[in-house]
């Protein structure tokens, strides 16, 4: 398995395909992970269009897919968990322009909390006609059959990941004495716990 290599996950929804092509081919991607959508157990038709398109053209690219349903928070978090669990030593990027807004959610918290590269892929439809939607009850809406190179990528945007902090062991420590108490508490009480030092209680004080 590579070190270091650029590794890119898009959730799989219902947006053009260039939407996820058009950045893998310009980031020279090493390694992708496609998301299937969980909740309809098949690869819809947009999944088998990048994943062909992919194999043929990037033989160069490792291909992998994931089960998740883009329509639940959780389900993606989990997955996402998984896959930046998989590969901490390498650069991870997240496609939140694609899947559902949801999956976006996701995938921006994603690497916020695990350390990754959101990017945003515009879509430039000018002169395009999309095709009549295939209708398909199981995938929850319609399926748009937008072939791949008739829509074009304009811009690729990176976005701003603000880090998000885990409290610290006192702050926990304090907390839990908090609802241990019912919400309401004296210094008194503090002191006279025997697993909490006077030190640990002044920090807390000065930082709240």
């Amino acid at each position: 398995m590579l070190s270091n290599a650029r590794v890119h996950i898009a959730p799989v929804g219902l947006d053009a395909p260039e939407r996820i092509i058009g950045p893998l081919e310009r980031y020279k991607a090493d390694r992708v992970y496609l998301g299937v959508l969980r909740s309809a157990d098949v690869k819809s038709d947009i999944y088998e269009v990048v994943w062909n398109h992919l194999k043929s053209r990037h033989p160069e690219m490792e291909l992998r897919s994931f089960s998740v349903d883009i329509w639940d928070l959780f389900s993606c978090l989990n997955e996402y968990q998984r896959i930046f669990a998989a590969e901490v030593n390498n650069h991870i990027y997240v496609n939140v322009s694609t899947g559902s807004r949801i999956a976006a959610i996701g995938g921006m918290l994603s690497c916020m909390i695990w350390g990754g590269t959101p990017y945003y892929a515009r879509i430039d439809f000018s002169g395009v006609e999309p095709e009549i939607p295939k209708i398909d009850a199981s995938l929850k809406n319609t399926v748009s059959v937008l072939p791949v190179n008739k829509a074009k990528v304009s811009t690729i945007e990176t976005l701003p990941v603000y880090s998000i902090m885990k409290p610290s062991n006192d702050t926990l420590k304090i907390l839990f004495i908090i609802q241990q108490a019912g919400g309401k508490l004296s210094l008194v009480y503090c002191f006279s716990l025997k697993y909490i030092s006077y030190l640990t209680i002044f920090h807390f004080l000065l930082k709240y």
